[in-house]
């Protein structure tokens, strides 16, 4: 009997102990530790979050909710711009569980941190493959959309019209009237074609006098300064080797050829920015136009939605 109450008494201790650690309790359900994590996640404490989540998939790895756990881990990780760790949650929602509708988010997501790690043609392969899939329509038409403005935010000479063409064309008719696909089209042969531009050739051309490239540029200032530079060097250059100061000569006349060739140079590159500059103001109000608004996840019946953000 005495050890039948010593039996007791350790065995209450034991059970006192680890409630008292709900990190490590078995009293906490998977609702609690699930909720738990989401909590830290909204007030923005990721590391413990993905703990939590990594914790929950642990203890409960037959849980219905162990995608979005992965998920939200993955979106955590994003929201500290660790797109690596985040691409790595994303990849194993979609290796276990297929074709589900967070796989498909997986993979979406994956395609959005490549884009913030500036690795645009690999999100653009990412999303061709889900685009080429056997999914549903609706998911084949996102894929296409956003491929279609990934090659249209690509920036510089990279800006691809008409690969974004191909892409929203290629959107079924019920995409089209979802997301708005005849106007952009449209807006692109009417507009995306005859965006201002400054040759880069006529540019250096003109930088043969100082500061013309810039002056062609409309950069005032910059040819302003461009032509008084260089015609105070070469003056004070042609003056020196008047007065036979040959060695002042030679290091001003050096210096006059580096700041020339300089304008030259900045000429053709100003040229370049002009039309990266004309073409970003086009996409931005395009963008505005049609593009969607916002990332936002929200609840639904059996899981959640996603819905995707187009804002670079």
């Amino acid at each position: 009997m005495r050890n039948f109450y010593v039996i007791l008494i350790f065995l209450s201790t034991v059970f006192s102990a680890t409630c008292a650690y709900p990190a490590m309790s078995p009293c906490r359900t998977a609702d609690d530790v699930f909720s738990f994590a989401q909590s830290l996640e909204k007030d923005s404490d990721y590391d413990s979050a993905v703990s939590e989540f990594k914790r929950f998939v642990f203890f409960f790895p037959n849980d219905q909710k162990v995608p979005e756990a992965l998920f939200s881990a993955g979106m955590a990780r994003f929201n500290q711009h660790r797109y690596s760790d985040a691409i790595a949650l994303f990849a194993s929602v979609e290796e276990k569980y297929g074709t589900s509708d967070t796989a498909i988010e997986s993979v979406f997501m994956i395609s959005r941190c490549l884009v913030a790690a500036q690795e645009t043609e690999s999100a653009i392969l990412i999303l061709k493959r889900l685009s080429s899939s056997l999914f549903d329509q609706s998911v084949h038409d996102r894929a296409l959309v956003q491929t279609g403005w990934l090659y249209l935010q690509k920036s510089g000479r990279k800006f691809n019209i008409d690969a974004a063409k191909k892409a929203f064309s290629a959107v079924s008719d019920s995409g089209k009237k979802a997301f708005h696909i005849q106007a952009i089209l449209h807006e692109l042969d009417a507009k995306g074609k005859n965006i201002p531009k400054k040759s880069p050739f006529l540019a250096g051309l003109f930088s043969i006098v100082p500061g013309g490239g810039y002056l062609y540029c409309g950069r005032y200032r910059d040819a302003g300064m461009a032509f008084f530079l260089n015609s105070v060097l070469f003056t004070a250059a042609y003056e020196s080797f008047d007065k036979r100061l040959y060695t002042l000569g030679g290091m001003l006349g050096a210096v006059g050829v580096g700041f020339y060739g300089g304008s030259i140079y900045g000429g053709i590159t100003s040229a370049h920015k002009y039309n990266a500059r004309a073409k970003g103001r086009f996409l931005n109000g395009l963008k505005q136009k049609y593009a969607p608004a916002d990332v936002s996840l929200s609840r639904q019946r059996g899981g959640f939605f996603v819905a995707f953000s187009l804002k670079f």
